[in-house]
């Protein structure tokens, strides 16, 4: 059992690595934050065509995609 991590040293990482994920997101929400809108809208309808096409294998409703 010499090579076994202790838990502290897991915790610690689990720790540092959760804060390097958080710090990430928070930057990649700032970078969106200055998008255009326009840009912003050609996003979401990306993100209304994936939902759409992940959720038709479980049967469930068709998804509204915009328009524009």
């Amino acid at each position: 059992m010499e090579n076994m991590p202790n838990l502290e040293d897991c915790t610690l990482r689990k720790n540092e690595v959760l804060r390097d994920i958080f710090r990430e997101k928070n930057l990649r929400r700032k970078e969106l934050s200055k998008l255009p809108f326009e840009k912003k809208i050609e996003i979401l309808i990306q993100l209304q065509k994936m939902a759409k096409g992940a959720n038709r294998p479980r049967g469930k409703k068709d998804r509204i995609i915009w328009m524009i």
